[in-house]
């Protein structure tokens, strides 16, 4: 990490606040926190192993390890600017397809470390390892604002592409255009890659993909049939992070407000192809809400609809929901009837 630059050594006379070193787990598109402490023991590829071993048997997508940092337990993620905002809808994916059209999908390179701190900041982000106090240069996971910063940054990625005639949408670091024909969403991405590249961001190229049924999310669109439903090994980590959510609050212990946040969005997320889940996710609005005062009555309803969700997830990571598809409307279809 110091060779990328991410690290770089702290400055004489020069008092920095630390932050506790982690290792995080990444399978699907949620963060496991599997270790934090200063005197952890970096996962090595063995252990690597064999925790895959494990992810796999349990049909869970394979993982890969990742620095993390704890900037809440020292009062830095408290004090920083951490304004709310939204990320893209899978309505605004949608409005984008067309019948047979062709989807690209690509994402980025270690996204949160292309951005770097400003010099002036840097006495905050440090952590000590091994005796040695090491200065984080780049932003790590584990720091509130990334999201809401990074975010941002790729929104203005959007609309230049859009200014180039490419259509796209993205969540975070995961873009995804669309064209008439493959070479045309190729194209898309191309542009999208240069573009991108001249702003100093890199693109992992083993996640570029051009094709008529794609994963985008989590969810399966299929232009061919004009179709979307759930993914199968996707639903599996949900349904852990469910059974998790169900099994703290059966035992009365508090969940943290990022872990109720993400469920809410992820669960507005799928409630854009299952309608009735909406009739479900209120409770969590209201968990996230009244969080560490949430009434008996409503602790009832969100106890109920988590076994709601639980049971179509079942359903869909055992295939017995595979007959169940909603249909995407597109604005050509709607001219037609």
């Amino acid at each position: 990490m110091c060779e990328a630059g991410l690290l770089k050594p702290p400055l004489p006379g020069v008092t920095y606040l630390t932050t506790r070193l982690g290792v995080a787990l990444k399978n699907s598109d949620r963060y496991r926190v599997l270790a934090l402490d200063p005197t952890l023991n970096i996962v090595d590829q063995a252990s690597l192993d064999r925790a895959n071993a494990l992810l796999v048997a349990a049909r869970l997508d394979p993982a890969k390890a990742r620095p993390t940092c704890d900037a809440t337990q020292n009062g830095l993620n408290h004090a920083a600017y951490n304004p709310t905002f939204s990320y893209t809808s899978l309505e605004e994916a949608l409005q984008l397809v067309t019948r047979d059209c062709w989807l690209g999908k690509a994402d980025f390179t270690a996204y949160f470390n292309s951005f770097s701190f400003a010099w002036e900041a840097l006495m905050v982000f440090s952590f000590i390892f091994v005796g040695l106090r090491y200065v984080m240069s780049r932003v790590f996971f584990g720091f509130a604002p990334a999201p809401y910063y990074t975010s941002g940054f790729g929104a203005e990625l959007r609309w230049a592409m859009y200014a180039l005639g490419v259509p796209c949408v993205h969540i975070v670091d995961d873009f995804l255009t669309v064209a008439s024909t493959e070479e045309g969403a190729g194209a898309n991405l191309d542009i999208l890659q240069k573009v991108s590249g001249s702003w100093g961001l890199l693109w992992n190229d083993r996640k570029r993909f051009v094709g008529q049924r794609m994963v985008f999310m989590g969810v399966l669109i299929d232009t061919v049939h004009m179709i979307v439903r759930f993914e199968a090994a996707q639903c599996q980590g949900f349904k852990v992070e469910l059974e998790r959510a169900l099994a703290e609050l059966l035992a009365g212990k508090q969940a943290t407000k990022v872990f109720v946040h993400h469920m809410c969005g992820k669960l507005v997320w799928y409630s854009c192809v299952v309608q009735s889940g909406r009739l479900h996710t209120r409770s969590w609005f209201q968990y996230l809400s009244d969080l560490g005062n949430l009434s008996e009555q409503w602790t009832r309803i969100l106890v109920a609809d988590i076994h709601w969700w639980l049971q179509l997830v079942d359903g869909w990571c055992n295939n017995r929901l595979t007959g169940i598809e909603y249909p995407i409307w597109s604005g050509a279809d709607l001219h037609a009837m």
